[in-house]
This record gives C-alpha cells, sequence and structure tokens, in this order.
C-alpha cells in the first residue's frame, strides 16, 4: 500500500470539507487526487494521516514521456518535421511546462525534458504519428482523473503552437487537434 502523510493543518482543512464523505480531496503536484481515508490517528497525538493513494500510479516522468509522444504526432502528421516545429516545442517546454512543475529525476533534471528527450527519440525511430496518438491516447484514458482542467489546457496549446508553427495547419494536424480537444473535453 502507498502511503502519504499530510500534516494536520492540511488535515484538518480537508476532512471539514469532505466530513459527510468518506473521501478526500486535493492536489498534489499537478495531479487531482481523490481517495479515501484508511486511518486517521488522534489530531491531538498524532496530527498525521494515512492515505491509500491507488490513484497515484502516474508518475512526473510517464506523464511528460507522453507528451513528447503527443507533440511527435501533432508535429510528424504532416509527414515532415520542422525546425521550427522543434522550436516551437523547445520554447513551449521551457516557457509552459518548466513552470507547471519542478520534479527532477535522480540526476537533477527537469523531468520537463523528458518531453523533448522523447520526441527527439521519436524523430529518430520513424514511429508513424498515429501510433505514438494512440499511445498518448492510452496513457491519457488510464491517468486522465488525475490531470487537472489547467493540464489539459496546458496540453491543448502546446499542440496548438507546435501545428501553428509554420502559420498552417495541415489536414492531418487539424485532425488531431480536433481529436485531442474531444478526448480530453475541452
Amino acid at each position: 500500500m502507498n502511503l502519504l502523510f499530510i500534516n494536520t493543518f492540511v488535515l484538518k482543512r480537508l476532512i471539514t470539507i469532505t466530513s459527510n464523505r468518506p473521501t478526500i480531496k486535493f492536489m498534489y503536484g499537478l495531479f487531482n487526487i481523490e481517495t479515501s481515508i484508511t486511518k486517521i490517528e488522534s489530531p491531538k497525538i498524532c496530527i498525521f494521516v494515512a492515505l491509500k493513494l491507488s490513484v497515484m500510479e502516474m508518475d512526473y516522468n510517464d506523464f511528460y514521456v507522453s507528451l513528447g509522444r503527443l507533440y511527435y504526432a501533432i508535429s510528424k502528421s504532416d509527414e515532415r518535421i520542422q525546425k521550427v516545429e522543434v522550436i516551437e516545442l523547445q520554447k513551449y517546454i521551457s516557457e509552459e511546462l518548466l513552470n507547471l512543475d519542478s520534479s527532477q529525476d535522480e540526476f537533477g533534471t527537469n523531468n520537463a525534458y523528458y518531453t523533448e528527450f522523447e520526441f527527439e527519440s521519436l524523430c529518430d525511430s520513424k514511429i508513424p504519428y498515429r501510433e505514438a496518438y494512440e499511445a498518448f491516447v492510452q496513457f491519457y484514458e488510464i491517468n486522465k482523473k488525475q490531470l487537472t482542467k489547467k493540464i489539459k489546457q496546458s496540453i491543448y496549446k502546446g499542440c496548438e503552437q507546435i501545428a501553428t508553427a509554420n502559420n498552417a495547419i495541415s489536414a492531418n494536424e487539424a485532425e488531431l487537434l480536433t481529436e485531442l480537444k474531444s478526448l480530453m473535453s475541452l
């Protein structure tokens, strides 16, 4: 069982908000968490709560790798990846993703850069764009409850930036943008 400990101040606020329900909802990093209480120690004594986090299966690395797949699919959907699209992706990572989250891997690299690493890897392997898009869809379907509206909007914004990088959206890019908007209920 995964455990997360929350201090009393946060716990009191959460219990007050959800006192009629056996669940707690809160933000943890980028993700919405809804979980049931499995144990509460006396607030006067312990001041911690242990939560069963069955929804915390997604990690930041998987999230950013999946974004790399999505952005590759958008870029490759018109049959070629243009330099201006790569520049736009790098700009999006530095201006948007790095500001969303400060999580790092064991080497101190911000996990947001995994988006670019995956994008470059797919460029080298020449995976069909539909395959990359479907990989993102699979990830999204498994983890959609954990993504906030803000994150979904940010994901879509990145796709639009890449698709419009060369001042024209191809039919395939437009199709993927429409599918993505529908998928994420935006």
